[in-house]
């Protein structure tokens, strides 16, 4: 049986997160961390719960080991990319150098909470 590249759910993210670090770990099946190293890049691209946006982020190797050997990879987004509460699809493209299509994908959830908004009247 062939096996599903995954993500490890990604939790701690809230509406409004920008310049967050967020942190994932690519998997098989049986939860084992796989090997994404040498890719010459990678991007993160999430969809919102109602499908109505999606979001695109520049992904790096996770420092350390900062090569992919333990499947760990980060990234934020912008400012405005998750802009709305509920479990985001997460989809990470592993691109090859010279042809530039993309040779690997793992999938995932991304659980977003609500922002707590208050103001402070003086």
């Amino acid at each position: 049986m062939a096996s599903n590249n995954l993500i490890k759910p990604i939790r701690g993210v809230i509406v409004g997160s920008s310049g967050q670090t967020i942190k994932a770990t690519c998997v098989n099946d049986e939860g084992v961390p796989q090997d994404v190293s040498g890719y010459a890049s990678i991007t993160v691209v999430g969809v919102s719960p109602d499908r109505k946006k999606t979001s695109t982020a520049t992904v790096t190797y996770t420092n350390p080991p900062n090569d992919g050997t333990t499947g760990l990879v980060e990234w934020s987004w912008a400012l405005g990319a998750i802009d709305r509460p509920g479990p985001w699809e997460v989809q990470l493209e592993f691109y090859n150098s010279g042809s530039g299509e993309m040779a690997k994908s793992y999938v995932g959830i991304m659980d977003v909470g609500k922002a707590l908004r208050y103001s402070v009247s003086t």
